[in-house]
């Protein structure tokens, strides 16, 4: 018996998504978004950042993100290029020794709350 079966799909509007986020800025430190392309992940984004944080830095996983020491380092860097004279002596001292792959994710916390401690440039 061939049972045709129907999959149920929500669509939430982007204010949805936004509340649903919002609710979670306090005990969540990175965010995955995955979608086809086309589908509106970065100015998502980048609305999830114009929202709920007085900055934000973008940063577009690549080919040169194969290993998880590269994606912490790479990471690392850009948040240096947009925060001049910031220093995350986790990834330093990460970087001296080795990052083994499963801290990556402990290393990435560790610099979101670097991140967050470091006080938001002023705009002119």
């Amino acid at each position: 018996m061939n049972e045709n079966k129907q999959t149920e799909t929500k669509f939430l509007s982007r204010s949805a998504k936004l509340s649903t986020i919002a609710g979670q800025l306090n005990t969540k430190n990175i965010f995955l978004l995955t979608a086809g392309e086309g589908a509106g992940k970065t100015s998502f984004a980048l609305d999830i950042g114009k929202n709920f944080f007085d900055r934000t830095i973008y940063y577009q996983i690549t080919q040169k993100d194969k290993t998880p020491a590269n994606l912490c380092q790479n990471i690392y860097r850009t948040i240096q290029a947009a925060l001049p004279g910031f220093v995350s002596e986790d990834i330093k001292q990460a970087e001296m020794f080795g990052i083994a792959p499963l801290e990556t994710g402990n290393l990435l916390s560790s610099l979101m709350r670097e991140y967050k401690k470091r006080p938001a440039r002023k705009h002119s």
